[in-house]
Protein backbone atom coordinates (compact mmCIF):
# COMPACT_ATOMS: atom_id res chain seq x y z
CA UNK A 1 0.00 0.00 0.00
CA UNK A 2 1.49 2.91 -0.63
CA UNK A 3 2.16 5.79 1.51
CA UNK A 4 2.77 5.77 5.19
CA UNK A 5 0.86 3.54 7.69
CA UNK A 6 -0.55 6.39 9.51
CA UNK A 7 -2.13 7.89 5.89
CA UNK A 8 -3.34 4.50 5.14
CA UNK A 9 -5.43 4.35 7.75
CA UNK A 10 -7.02 7.46 7.19
CA UNK A 11 -8.15 6.70 3.93
CA UNK A 12 -8.71 2.96 4.80
CA UNK A 13 -12.02 3.45 6.22
CA UNK A 14 -13.71 4.62 3.66
CA UNK A 15 -12.80 2.31 1.51
CA UNK A 16 -13.19 -0.84 4.07
CA UNK A 17 -15.23 -4.10 3.46
CA UNK A 18 -15.05 -3.64 0.10
CA UNK A 19 -15.74 -6.61 -2.23
CA UNK A 20 -19.40 -8.55 -2.03
CA UNK A 21 -17.96 -11.52 -2.71
CA UNK A 22 -14.24 -11.90 -1.49
CA UNK A 23 -11.91 -8.92 -0.09
CA UNK A 24 -9.05 -9.18 2.03
CA UNK A 25 -7.22 -7.21 4.98
CA UNK A 26 -4.25 -7.88 6.30
CA UNK A 27 -2.86 -7.52 9.62
CA UNK A 28 0.97 -6.38 10.08
CA UNK A 29 2.30 -8.04 13.76
CA UNK A 30 5.52 -7.08 15.54
CA UNK A 31 8.65 -8.85 15.26
CA UNK A 32 10.62 -7.46 18.30
CA UNK A 33 11.14 -10.91 20.06
CA UNK A 34 9.00 -14.10 20.49
CA UNK A 35 6.11 -12.74 22.24
CA UNK A 36 6.00 -9.40 20.35
CA UNK A 37 6.60 -11.36 16.98
CA UNK A 38 2.71 -13.08 17.57
CA UNK A 39 0.88 -10.17 18.82
CA UNK A 40 -1.98 -8.89 16.47
CA UNK A 41 -3.36 -5.83 16.27
CA UNK A 42 -6.95 -6.19 15.04
CA UNK A 43 -7.53 -2.38 15.01
CA UNK A 44 -4.61 -1.97 12.08
CA UNK A 45 -5.99 -3.29 8.76
CA UNK A 46 -4.91 -3.13 5.13
CA UNK A 47 -7.22 -3.08 2.09
CA UNK A 48 -6.28 -5.60 -0.22
CA UNK A 49 -9.52 -5.42 -3.23
CA UNK A 50 -11.20 -2.37 -4.35
CA UNK A 51 -14.85 -1.60 -2.66
CA UNK A 52 -17.98 -2.27 -4.80
CA UNK A 53 -19.91 0.17 -6.78
CA UNK A 54 -23.15 0.10 -4.36
CA UNK A 55 -20.63 0.47 -1.10
CA UNK A 56 -20.87 4.24 -0.36
CA UNK A 57 -18.02 6.17 1.61
CA UNK A 58 -20.15 7.13 4.62
CA UNK A 59 -21.50 3.12 3.97
CA UNK A 60 -17.66 2.32 4.31
CA UNK A 61 -17.01 4.30 7.28
CA UNK A 62 -19.84 3.10 9.22
CA UNK A 63 -18.88 -0.20 8.98
CA UNK A 64 -15.25 0.50 9.85
CA UNK A 65 -16.86 2.47 13.18
CA UNK A 66 -19.01 -0.86 13.89
CA UNK A 67 -15.34 -2.78 13.36
CA UNK A 68 -13.57 -0.63 15.76
CA UNK A 69 -16.47 -1.15 18.52
CA UNK A 70 -16.33 -5.17 18.54
CA UNK A 71 -13.08 -5.66 17.18
CA UNK A 72 -11.23 -5.44 21.01
CA UNK A 73 -7.68 -5.04 22.25
CA UNK A 74 -4.28 -6.97 20.93
CA UNK A 75 -4.13 -10.48 21.23
CA UNK A 76 -1.37 -13.02 20.55
CA UNK A 77 -2.01 -14.74 16.69
CA UNK A 78 -1.48 -18.19 18.11
CA UNK A 79 -4.41 -17.87 21.03
CA UNK A 80 -6.94 -19.98 19.10
CA UNK A 81 -9.76 -18.91 21.96
CA UNK A 82 -9.18 -15.04 21.34
CA UNK A 83 -8.74 -15.69 17.40
CA UNK A 84 -11.75 -17.50 17.23
CA UNK A 85 -13.43 -15.20 19.72
CA UNK A 86 -12.60 -11.98 17.51
CA UNK A 87 -14.26 -13.55 14.61
CA UNK A 88 -17.17 -13.85 16.49
CA UNK A 89 -17.40 -10.40 17.06
CA UNK A 90 -16.65 -10.23 13.18
CA UNK A 91 -20.07 -11.80 12.49
CA UNK A 92 -22.20 -10.25 14.68
CA UNK A 93 -21.46 -6.97 12.70
CA UNK A 94 -24.87 -6.57 11.26
CA UNK A 95 -23.17 -5.73 7.60
CA UNK A 96 -21.49 -8.99 7.44
CA UNK A 97 -22.93 -11.94 6.26
CA UNK A 98 -20.40 -14.54 6.33
CA UNK A 99 -16.36 -14.35 6.53
CA UNK A 100 -13.60 -16.66 6.13
CA UNK A 101 -10.34 -16.21 8.20
CA UNK A 102 -6.93 -17.47 7.45
CA UNK A 103 -3.88 -16.71 9.92
CA UNK A 104 -0.66 -16.45 7.71
CA UNK A 105 2.10 -16.53 10.99
CA UNK A 106 3.97 -14.99 12.37
CA UNK A 107 2.50 -12.04 10.67
CA UNK A 108 -0.51 -11.96 8.74
CA UNK A 109 -4.24 -12.59 8.59
CA UNK A 110 -6.12 -12.79 5.33
CA UNK A 111 -9.55 -11.90 6.01
CA UNK A 112 -12.26 -12.32 3.35
CA UNK A 113 -16.02 -10.70 3.60
CA UNK A 114 -19.48 -10.94 2.37
CA UNK A 115 -20.82 -7.56 3.08
CA UNK A 116 -25.28 -7.38 3.34
CA UNK A 117 -25.95 -5.23 0.31
CA UNK A 118 -28.73 -2.30 1.70
CA UNK A 119 -32.29 -3.13 -0.25
CA UNK A 120 -34.33 -0.42 1.24
CA UNK A 121 -35.09 2.75 2.91
CA UNK A 122 -37.73 2.83 5.53
CA UNK A 123 -38.92 5.95 7.69
CA UNK A 124 -37.57 5.84 11.36
CA UNK A 125 -39.22 7.07 14.65
CA UNK A 126 -36.74 10.62 14.90
CA UNK A 127 -37.63 11.80 11.48
CA UNK A 128 -34.80 10.30 9.57
CA UNK A 129 -34.18 6.91 8.00
CA UNK A 130 -32.62 3.65 8.32
CA UNK A 131 -31.42 1.26 5.85
CA UNK A 132 -32.33 -2.34 5.20
CA UNK A 133 -30.96 -5.82 4.02
CA UNK A 134 -32.88 -8.02 1.88
CA UNK A 135 -33.69 -9.69 4.72
CA UNK A 136 -34.95 -6.59 7.03
CA UNK A 137 -31.95 -6.46 8.83
CA UNK A 138 -30.98 -2.81 9.78
CA UNK A 139 -27.56 -1.53 8.57
CA UNK A 140 -26.40 0.61 11.12
CA UNK A 141 -25.10 4.26 9.35
CA UNK A 142 -24.04 7.31 11.36
CA UNK A 143 -26.35 9.25 12.54
CA UNK A 144 -24.89 12.33 11.45
CA UNK A 145 -25.49 10.88 7.57
CA UNK A 146 -29.04 10.07 8.09
CA UNK A 147 -29.43 13.74 9.23
CA UNK A 148 -27.84 14.89 6.33
CA UNK A 149 -29.25 12.95 3.49
CA UNK A 150 -33.05 13.12 4.85
CA UNK A 151 -35.32 13.44 2.21
CA UNK A 152 -39.24 13.24 1.89
CA UNK A 153 -40.35 9.55 0.51
CA UNK A 154 -42.93 9.46 -2.02
CA UNK A 155 -46.57 9.56 -1.44
CA UNK A 156 -48.11 6.78 -2.93
CA UNK A 157 -51.50 8.54 -3.50
CA UNK A 158 -49.63 11.00 -5.73
CA UNK A 159 -50.05 8.76 -8.70
CA UNK A 160 -49.40 10.92 -11.96
CA UNK A 161 -48.24 13.39 -10.49
CA UNK A 162 -44.17 14.54 -11.13
CA UNK A 163 -41.82 13.46 -8.19
CA UNK A 164 -38.05 14.50 -8.55
CA UNK A 165 -36.83 13.66 -5.21
CA UNK A 166 -33.31 11.78 -5.14
CA UNK A 167 -33.58 9.68 -2.27
CA UNK A 168 -30.72 8.72 0.27
CA UNK A 169 -28.16 6.09 -1.97
CA UNK A 170 -30.78 5.86 -4.57
CA UNK A 171 -32.96 3.03 -2.65
CA UNK A 172 -36.19 2.28 -2.91
CA UNK A 173 -38.70 3.31 0.06
CA UNK A 174 -40.76 0.75 2.51
CA UNK A 175 -44.24 2.79 2.85
CA UNK A 176 -47.44 2.39 5.05
CA UNK A 177 -46.08 0.37 7.98
CA UNK A 178 -45.04 3.25 9.79
CA UNK A 179 -41.24 3.83 11.35
CA UNK A 180 -39.04 1.59 12.55
CA UNK A 181 -37.93 -0.34 13.67
CA UNK A 182 -40.97 -2.13 14.85
CA UNK A 183 -42.40 -3.25 18.64
CA UNK A 184 -42.22 -7.13 17.93
CA UNK A 185 -41.07 -9.50 15.23
CA UNK A 186 -43.97 -10.32 13.99
CA UNK A 187 -44.76 -6.42 13.51
CA UNK A 188 -41.57 -6.65 11.12
CA UNK A 189 -42.88 -8.65 8.47
CA UNK A 190 -44.26 -6.49 6.13
CA UNK A 191 -41.01 -4.38 6.58
CA UNK A 192 -38.84 -8.23 5.63
CA UNK A 193 -40.98 -8.90 2.88
CA UNK A 194 -40.52 -5.41 1.39
CA UNK A 195 -36.75 -4.83 1.38
CA UNK A 196 -36.87 -8.67 -0.29
CA UNK A 197 -38.96 -7.42 -3.16
CA UNK A 198 -36.77 -4.49 -3.52
CA UNK A 199 -33.93 -6.59 -3.74
CA UNK A 200 -36.11 -9.23 -6.12
CA UNK A 201 -36.74 -5.98 -8.39
CA UNK A 202 -33.09 -5.05 -8.40
CA UNK A 203 -31.51 -8.12 -9.09
CA UNK A 204 -33.78 -10.22 -11.42
CA UNK A 205 -36.68 -8.53 -11.98
CA UNK A 206 -35.96 -5.24 -14.00
CA UNK A 207 -32.98 -7.23 -15.77
CA UNK A 208 -35.54 -9.70 -16.88
CA UNK A 209 -38.02 -6.91 -18.42
CA UNK A 210 -35.23 -5.64 -20.00
CA UNK A 211 -34.10 -8.80 -21.35
CA UNK A 212 -37.38 -9.38 -22.64
CA UNK A 213 -37.77 -6.17 -24.28
CA UNK A 214 -35.00 -6.46 -25.97
CA UNK A 215 -36.06 -9.34 -27.49
CA UNK A 216 -39.28 -7.96 -28.80
CA UNK A 217 -37.55 -5.15 -30.37
CA UNK A 218 -38.17 -5.37 -34.08
CA UNK A 219 -35.25 -5.09 -36.40
CA UNK A 220 -36.66 -1.92 -37.94
CA UNK A 221 -36.79 -0.26 -34.54
CA UNK A 222 -33.02 -0.24 -34.17
CA UNK A 223 -32.12 1.23 -30.29
CA UNK A 224 -33.31 4.50 -30.38
CA UNK A 225 -37.39 3.66 -30.87
CA UNK A 226 -40.10 4.63 -28.41
CA UNK A 227 -39.74 1.21 -26.75
CA UNK A 228 -35.98 1.42 -25.84
CA UNK A 229 -36.56 4.09 -24.15
CA UNK A 230 -35.20 3.58 -19.84
CA UNK A 231 -37.56 1.93 -17.58
CA UNK A 232 -39.71 2.66 -14.59
CA UNK A 233 -37.50 3.22 -11.04
CA UNK A 234 -38.54 1.90 -8.50
CA UNK A 235 -38.91 4.44 -5.79
CA UNK A 236 -41.42 3.05 -3.46
CA UNK A 237 -43.10 0.04 -1.95
CA UNK A 238 -46.27 0.29 -0.34
CA UNK A 239 -47.11 -2.45 2.22
CA UNK A 240 -49.78 -0.83 4.16
CA UNK A 241 -52.26 -3.20 3.24
CA UNK A 242 -49.81 -6.32 4.01
CA UNK A 243 -48.97 -4.23 7.88
CA UNK A 244 -52.65 -3.37 8.67
CA UNK A 245 -54.45 -6.89 8.04
CA UNK A 246 -51.98 -9.25 8.20
CA UNK A 247 -53.86 -11.08 5.68
CA UNK A 248 -55.40 -10.15 2.88
CA UNK A 249 -58.31 -11.57 1.15
CA UNK A 250 -60.32 -10.87 -2.38
CA UNK A 251 -58.69 -8.96 -4.59
CA UNK A 252 -56.39 -6.80 -2.70
CA UNK A 253 -52.80 -6.47 -3.55
CA UNK A 254 -50.50 -7.33 -0.73
CA UNK A 255 -47.64 -5.05 -2.17
CA UNK A 256 -48.48 -2.00 -4.26
CA UNK A 257 -44.69 -1.16 -6.73
CA UNK A 258 -44.41 2.30 -6.38
CA UNK A 259 -42.49 3.56 -9.90
CA UNK A 260 -41.06 6.67 -11.40
CA UNK A 261 -41.53 7.07 -15.22
CA UNK A 262 -38.71 8.40 -17.31
CA UNK A 263 -41.69 11.59 -17.35
CA UNK A 264 -41.08 11.59 -13.39
CA UNK A 265 -44.62 10.70 -12.72
CA UNK A 266 -45.41 8.12 -10.30
CA UNK A 267 -47.24 5.00 -10.99
CA UNK A 268 -48.76 1.96 -9.16
CA UNK A 269 -47.46 -1.68 -9.98
CA UNK A 270 -49.82 -4.13 -8.01
CA UNK A 271 -47.95 -6.87 -7.18
CA UNK A 272 -49.57 -9.83 -5.53
CA UNK A 273 -52.43 -11.49 -4.47
CA UNK A 274 -53.48 -11.56 -0.28
CA UNK A 275 -53.31 -14.71 1.96
CA UNK A 276 -56.72 -15.65 1.16
CA UNK A 277 -57.08 -14.50 -2.49
CA UNK A 278 -58.99 -17.24 -4.95
CA UNK A 279 -56.58 -15.90 -7.42
CA UNK A 280 -53.16 -18.15 -8.29
CA UNK A 281 -50.32 -16.53 -7.31
CA UNK A 282 -48.43 -16.09 -10.56
CA UNK A 283 -44.15 -16.30 -10.48
CA UNK A 284 -42.02 -13.06 -10.81
CA UNK A 285 -41.20 -14.32 -13.64
CA UNK A 286 -44.44 -14.05 -15.55
CA UNK A 287 -44.82 -10.58 -13.84
CA UNK A 288 -41.89 -9.06 -15.89
CA UNK A 289 -43.25 -10.88 -19.04
CA UNK A 290 -46.47 -8.89 -18.36
CA UNK A 291 -44.69 -5.59 -17.68
CA UNK A 292 -42.49 -5.90 -20.29
CA UNK A 293 -46.10 -6.42 -22.29
CA UNK A 294 -48.08 -3.13 -20.75
CA UNK A 295 -44.71 -1.09 -21.61
CA UNK A 296 -44.64 -2.27 -24.97
CA UNK A 297 -48.33 -0.89 -24.92
CA UNK A 298 -47.69 1.96 -22.93
CA UNK A 299 -44.39 3.35 -23.58
CA UNK A 300 -42.63 4.62 -20.42
CA UNK A 301 -45.93 4.04 -18.67
CA UNK A 302 -46.96 7.37 -20.31
CA UNK A 303 -50.81 7.52 -19.37
CA UNK A 304 -50.98 5.41 -16.73
CA UNK A 305 -51.92 5.82 -13.04
CA UNK A 306 -51.80 2.11 -11.99
CA UNK A 307 -51.12 -1.20 -13.98
CA UNK A 308 -51.76 -4.77 -12.22
CA UNK A 309 -49.15 -7.36 -12.83
CA UNK A 310 -51.57 -10.19 -10.99
CA UNK A 311 -53.48 -10.69 -14.75
CA UNK A 312 -50.96 -12.18 -17.43
CA UNK A 313 -53.74 -12.83 -19.35
CA UNK A 314 -56.04 -9.54 -18.33
CA UNK A 315 -53.63 -6.98 -17.65
CA UNK A 316 -55.45 -4.92 -20.27
CA UNK A 317 -58.54 -5.06 -18.00
CA UNK A 318 -56.56 -3.53 -15.25
CA UNK A 319 -54.61 -0.50 -16.41
CA UNK A 320 -56.04 2.36 -14.67
CA UNK A 321 -55.45 5.73 -17.12
CA UNK A 322 -55.09 9.29 -15.91
CA UNK A 323 -57.47 11.39 -16.66
CA UNK A 324 -57.04 13.35 -20.12
CA UNK A 325 -55.91 16.69 -19.52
Amino acid sequence: MPGSRSKALVWVPALLFGAVGAFFLRHPVARAGLSAAYRFDPRRVELQAAAPDWLAPSMARSIFREYLRVCGAPFPLIDDEAFHAWLEALRSLPWVSSLKARRDLPRLVDLSLELRRPAALVPGKDGDFRLLGERGRELPLDPGERARRAAAPPDPSALGKTWTERSPFSLPWILGAGPWPPDSEPEARPWREGAALAALWRDRFRPRVARILRALRRPDQGEGGRESRPLPVLVGIDVSELAGLGGLRGDSADHALLVRTPAHRLVRLLWGHGNESPYERVPWEEKALTLARILRRFPGLEGLAQADLRFPNRWRDHCVRLPAR
